[in-house]
């Protein structure tokens, strides 16, 4: 039971209408605590008693008198104030009965990972726009474009609502989500090189260097290739598609070494290789490198390696040999269903034919000949393969162009 003093509470509340308020709730019910204070108070009830009765909950009575709480609950709170807490039991102190307080909004939802565009191809269309093109997301879904976390690969959940997508100021239209980690567009109108952004309900993907979208792509007859007239056709029909780039200054540099980060690119372009729902954590490629994205989608096709002290390296700086060209392109055309990996008896009368086959690792071999059977890669003049040789931007275009004849000959 309540003691309580016939005195004028502070916001002028008579004792008779205090009892005719206590009456109506039942003796017992809790209070909310709206004041008071003096010694043998907590630091969360002293915040409390600064900061009164919130202004959303309308108090039915108040009444002063010295503290004496037997009770509080919640017994912790913010400095900041903000936290309704009752107090039950307690013979004096300035108390306030208030309506239940609303619930609290669910808090934003955190983002699975951080969002990055991994590719956007092709890369370069009209100045009138229309071009369809497929942009690869990582982590598309912490955009918030799906009801629940993609579960990997596969066709993905019902979309949450629409992605907006832009080629630097400009909207493209007929966005669509392809599957848990592409998106499919037609290009707006525009010139230059711009940088194509994917907004969600929960944040927008940030610029990086695998983002762009240049508009009519301007072929550059790059005045480097003299010595190099067996991969000129190759440099100049990828060029104007796009699909490769000179360095600067009308330069393509045939002979620069192509490294593994740089062919992971390539070939996450080359198939829109879907991002794997747990990437591997590859302690040499930090998550906010533009090599991230590739790597994490080409890594289950590559070797990599073991450290000591646990963990793993992709080495992306490294330069990349032919066999292990060979390897990548063959392990996904033959996952993907598009080529059947070559027999033992197969690769040893394929690779019969090599001078240098010694030289090629025999777990690779098999990936190797598939390569040659294919028509994807080939030897040299002098019937070598040169498996350990690392593969330049020469060679390269060579392959893709391959690659591409492979998919136009096939049906692909």
């Amino acid at each position: 039971m309540f003691k309580l003093r016939e005195t004028r509470s502070l916001l002028g509340v008579t004792l008779a209408g205090l009892l005719a308020a206590t009456a109506s709730l039942g003796v017992g019910t809790p209070l909310a605590l709206a004041g008071g204070g003096g010694s043998g108070w907590s630091a969360p009830q002293q915040a409390l008693a600064l900061q009164g009765p919130p202004a959303s909950l309308p108090p039915l009575m108040s009444v002063a008198a010295p503290p004496t709480v037997s009770s509080v609950s919640p017994n912790q709170a913010s400095a900041a104030g903000g936290t309704q807490t009752t107090g039950t039991g307690f013979t004096g102190a300035t108390a306030v009965c208030c309506r239940t307080a609303p619930p609290s909004p669910p808090p934003n939802p955190q983002p699975l990972c951080l969002p990055m565009t991994a590719s956007v191809s092709p890369s370069g269309g009209p100045t009138t726009g229309g071009t369809t093109v497929t942009i690869t997301v990582y982590c598309l879904a912490s955009l918030g474009t799906f009801q629940n976390p993609p579960p990997g690969e596969g066709p993905p959940p019902p979309p949450l609502s629409p992605l907006k997508v832009y080629f630097g100021p400009n909207l493209a239209t007929n966005v669509g989500i392809v599957s848990t980690n592409q998106v499919e567009v037609t290009s707006p109108a525009g010139s230059g090189t711009v940088d194509v952004t994917v907004e969600g309900p929960n944040g927008t993907t940030p610029v990086g260097t695998n983002d762009t979208f240049t508009y009519n792509l301007p072929y550059v007859t790059f005045t480097d290739l003299g010595g190099w007239a067996w991969a000129q056709n190759a440099i100049d029909t990828l060029a104007k598609e796009g699909i490769i780039h000179g360095v600067g200054n009308g330069q393509y540099d045939p002979g620069g070494n192509v490294t593994r980060a740089q062919f992971a690119c390539l070939m996450q372009h080359a198939f829109a290789l879907p991002q794997p729902a747990s990437p591997i954590a590859f302690a040499d490629v930090p998550r906010n490198s533009w090599q991230y994205p590739c790597v994490g989608a080409g890594a289950a096709y590559f070797d990599y390696y073991q450290l000591p002290g646990g963990g793993y390296a992709f080495h992306p700086d490294q330069g990349f040999d032919r066999q292990d060209v060979a390897t990548v392109i063959v392990r996904i055309l033959v996952k993907s269903g598009k080529l059947q990996l070559a027999s033992s008896a197969q690769t040893q009368a394929l690779l019969a034919k090599v001078t240098d086959a010694s030289n090629i690792a025999p777990n690779l071999a098999p990936y190797v000949a598939t390569a040659i059977q294919a028509g994807i890669m080939a030897g040299f003049p002098d019937g070598s393969f040169q498996p350990q040789t690392l593969l330049n931007r020469a060679q390269v275009a060579a392959v893709l162009l391959k690659l591409q004849n492979y998919f136009v000959t096939t049906g692909s």
